[in-house]
């Protein structure tokens, strides 16, 4: 193709040249859609008259007997009435026209097929009128080969400018966020030298004091409790047959099933006498069990005498109490609660900073490959952007 034969455009100009060229060819377009309309017009006349012709056609052998006469009539009253309906339908207007052709399809098959052996060219010709206008219908819906080029370049076109806009806006989000970034980044230092001042400090060392006492003596208590549930598992089964002839069984059972906290609740501290029923039940072997169960539960009966678990029970309560108050106090200082305030203020900027970089993640068009993509269908054109 000579060079001087070839169209040159304006970047600029590009759309503006699409947006005329496609009115002339819709202009075109109608122009020719108007024309197979008024041929389709024509073509449901000559349908009509062709369905006159069927339902006036007479049998060709008068012979047949009348269950196959009616038999063939019902077909053709159904086939008729249907087919008129539907050249009525799509007369009128062809917003519907393939849902009506559907319908009118599946309807009338098997009436066709029957009427194909009494009336075959009557029934014939109106099928091949259905036929035409069907396929004059589908040159309307087609549009040209050339709208097709040429909204395949509007397209582009279109894309091209969306990327452009697309980017331009990434790019301001992208500002904002570098802005914000560093913004943020200052603020997350500031309180990463404050959370590093505030744990050198001589408050936040009194609290982590508080922690250590807190901690040990929560140790102290556990053991404290751990002692006792030991030394009653030995007395489990030992305690567990002498519940059944002993008229202290309800106490029994409490201490069964949580010595410990039972032990706290006793006051009077009952379980003594119980525990020494118990060591005489075993010495004289009443209460059965193996010997070497038998001499450790007497060595527990032995230890826990009032005075032991008198002391027990007050020096765990009063160990409980301090360490309750201990507690307290660690919850309510003022160096665990600005620390708390600076670890979440920290944990907030992070999660920000972390937002920001998802942000930075969003796909920014490939305006080049768009760019080329237009040239080349616009190469095929002859047309040469400048």
């Amino acid at each position: 193709m000579i060079s001087f034969l070839k169209k040159k455009i304006k970047y600029s100009e590009l759309e503006a040249w699409i947006n005329s060229e496609e009115e002339k060819i819709n202009d075109k377009l109608g122009g020719m859609k108007h024309k197979l309309r008024e041929k389709i017009l024509v073509i449901i006349k000559n349908a009509y008259k062709n369905v006159d012709t069927l339902e006036k056609a007479k049998l060709h052998n008068p012979d047949i007997n009348q269950r196959t006469i009616q038999i063939m009539q019902g077909n053709r009253d159904s086939y008729v009435q249907k087919t008129r309906d539907y050249l009525s339908k799509i007369e009128v207007s062809f917003d519907t026209y393939d849902e009506e052709l559907k319908s009118y399809s599946q309807s009338t098959a098997r009436a066709f097929y029957v009427l194909k052996e009494f009336f075959a060219n009557e029934v014939s010709k109106v099928a091949d009128n259905v036929r035409t206008i069907d396929e004059l219908h589908k040159r309307i819906m087609v549009g040209s080969p050339e709208k097709e080029r040429l909204m395949r370049l509007k397209n582009l076109v279109l894309e091209f400018e969306n990327a452009k806009s697309q980017k331009k806006k990434s790019a301001q989000v992208f500002t904002a966020i570098k802005d914000e970034n560093e913004k943020l980044n200052k603020q997350l230092k500031k309180i990463e030298s404050k959370l590093k001042s505030h744990k050198n400090s001589s408050v936040y060392k009194e609290y982590l004091s508080k922690l250590e006492e807190k901690n040990s003596m929560e140790e102290k208590l556990k053991n404290i409790k751990n002692q006792v549930v030991s030394d009653f598992s030995v007395l489990q089964r030992p305690l567990k047959k002498y519940s059944k002839m002993s008229l202290d069984h309800a106490l029994i059972e409490l201490y069964l099933q949580g010595p410990f906290e039972t032990l706290l609740k006793d006051k009077q501290l009952e379980i003594f006498d119980v525990l020494q029923n118990l060591k005489e039940q075993i010495v004289d072997k009443k209460v059965e069990v193996k010997e070497s169960i038998a001499q450790k539960s007497i060595q527990i009966i032995d230890k826990f005498s009032i005075g032991y678990l008198s002391d027990l029970s007050r020096d765990f309560k009063v160990k409980n109490e301090e360490y309750e108050g201990l507690n307290r106090s660690i919850k309510s200082d003022g160096a665990n609660l600005s620390l708390k305030e600076l670890e979440y203020r920290l944990e907030h900027i992070k999660e920000k900073i972390d937002s920001l970089q998802s942000k930075k993640q969003v796909k920014v068009p490939n305006i080049d490959k768009i760019k080329n993509n237009i040239e080349q269908e616009c190469i095929k054109r002859n047309i040469i952007l400048f």
